[in-house]
């Protein structure tokens, strides 16, 4: 039991901090034509012998990566907000489809939602903020892991996900003006092939920091209706 309680968080650093803070890293080498040791390196003197080392540049290159993925995590909280959530806005709206009349849900499980929510008998489901949904998404994640670990576990890895794609998309479009800024000024030729696979890379990420996010507010509906409400037969979305 105590390993399931650690390991979301282990999930969560690793994923969403270390991954991007990594990342960032490559980009921002290759974007300042620069290499990966120099960045890692920069302040030591040229004979030291931690250069030589590839247990220093190991754990520097993680612990760096770790640090980074902390920096770019309040860019990336605006960037989800600002614009991931308006270019693919039907990814984010799963649990106000879920409780609308029509919906892909049972009756049973739409009923359930609306009851969990504390919505009052006849409310306009689209006046309902997406932060409120947002929120009771996160509630119901925070009871998967102290009802259901293994759940809040599965749970827990999506959400990391999710946060590393979006993070991501912050890195190579930060790693994209920081390139031009460079060439712009003179300091390097512009990279063809930096410009495309930053700007390509940066648009797939989104999407699939939005798909995950899709896939993540299924995943806790129905793991939370399975514990808390009647079970019916064919009455859950498959993620």
């Amino acid at each position: 039991m105590d390993l399931l309680k650690l390991i979301p968080q282990l999930f969560y650093d690793l994923i969403s901090r270390v991954v991007p803070g990594a990342l960032a890293i490559v980009v921002l080498a290759a974007a300042a034509n620069a290499s990966i040791e120099g960045l890692l390196t920069g302040t030591l003197a040229d004979a030291s012998p931690l250069k030589q080392s590839a247990l220093f540049l190991g754990l520097a290159f993680f612990v760096a990566a770790y640090f980074i993925g902390h920096l770019i995590s309040p860019l990336s909280d605006l960037f989800h907000r600002k614009l991931i959530r308006k270019l693919f806005r039907r990814h984010f709206e799963v649990l106000r489809e879920a409780i609308s009349p029509g919906s892909e849900y049972g009756d049973d499980v739409r009923q359930f939602l609306v009851t969990e929510l504390g919505l009052p008998k006849g409310t306009d489901v689209a006046s309902i903020s997406g932060d409120r949904l947002n929120n009771a998404i996160f509630t119901w994640q925070d009871c998967l892991r102290i009802k259901s670990p293994d759940a809040g576990v599965r749970a827990a890895k999506v959400r990391a996900e999710y946060r590393m794609h979006g993070q991501n998309a912050v890195v190579l479009i930060v790693g994209l003006i920081c390139h031009l800024l460079l060439a712009t000024g003179g300091h390097l030729k512009p990279g063809t092939a930096i410009i495309v696979l930053t700007l390509a890379g940066a648009v797939v990420s989104m999407w699939a920091a939005a798909r995950t996010y899709k896939n993540f507010q299924i995943m806790v509906i129905n793991q939370y209706f399975s514990i808390r409400g009647p079970t019916r037969a064919g009455s859950r979305i498959s993620v």
